[in-house]
């Protein structure tokens, strides 16, 4: 039986690893960290219920947050919105997950 080799999966004892979604996800994490904060902090909101409402939704901030993460400022953060403690961590879980997968064979 004849197994076929793919260029962008490679197989590391019992996971297989996707590096083009792996490199894919380091390059976008390392151009949303060179944009300066001072343009995220400054930026209009693009919240559609915010802008028909006035008032904020439970996921406003959450960019925010996320680049503040990005440059290791945790309080401002948390200030920003106190779901990024969830809601980053959880997306890291599932972008690993589909970088890092178990070998079904």
């Amino acid at each position: 039986m004849r197994r076929e080799i793919h260029w962008s999966r490679v197989d590391i004892g019992f996971f297989r690893v996707n590096w083009v979604l792996a490199g894919l996800a380091i390059c976008g994490l390392l151009a949303a960290h060179m944009i300066p904060i001072q343009i995220v902090d400054h930026a209009k909101s693009v919240c559609l219920f915010k802008l028909l409402t006035g008032k904020e939704c439970p996921g406003c901030g959450m960019t925010r947050a996320f680049f503040h993460l990005l440059h290791l400022d945790f309080t401002v953060a948390l200030q920003q919105n106190r779901l990024c403690i969830i809601v980053v961590p959880l997306l890291a879980y599932i972008l690993f997950g589909k970088v890092v997968v178990k070998r079904t064979e």
